[in-house]
């Protein structure tokens, strides 16, 4: 049995175009912005993608996989898996259409907004955010949806995305 993103790889023909186009549409952001907010910007963009891009009502987790990877197979945009975990949800999206790092960054903030949407348009409500996690593998993307936790002290380490692996 294949995989879902072995499947979604193999039907890709990716357009240098696209790259090009958000490569520079990010590094302008930045430069123009400074990082911080063009990373708000593209939070907000993505957040406003999931409102036109409204997922259907669904009665589970599964069902909003579903769903979301009938979104991204429309729009090339790779797979995406959700795992359940003992203090979070796992937010797991493959098959990124880039090869690089400031589309990628930029992209990866996109999607963070773009998955808040979703959540709290399915009634996950405001406390609960989705928070990009590292991630050394370039193609695919790792965020986190959990209850926001209060401000650090300084010194303090923060947690991973999964403590369990």
């Amino acid at each position: 049995m294949q995989s879902k993103l072995a499947a979604f790889l193999e039907s890709q023909r990716r357009g240098a175009q696209w790259d090009f186009l958000l490569r520079s549409l990010v590094l302008e952001a930045s430069v123009a912005l400074g990082p911080e907010q063009a990373r708000g910007l593209l939070v907000k963009a993505g957040m406003r993608a999931g409102q036109e891009i409204a997922l259907p009502e669904c009665d589970s987790l599964a069902q909003m996989e579903a769903a979301a990877n009938r979104c991204w197979r429309r729009l090339s945009l790779g797979v995406v898996s959700f795992i359940e975990r003992s203090d979070c949800l796992e937010i797991v999206h493959e098959g990124i259409p880039s090869d690089e790092r400031a589309s990628e960054s930029g992209l990866a903030d996109f999607l963070a907004g773009l998955y808040q949407q979703w959540f709290v348009s399915l009634g996950a409500g405001e406390r609960l955010q989705v928070k990009p996690c590292e991630n050394p593998d370039r193609k695919t993307l790792l965020y986190r949806l959990a209850a926001e936790k209060p401000v650090m002290a300084a010194g303090a380490v923060a947690a991973t995305c999964s403590e369990e692996q």
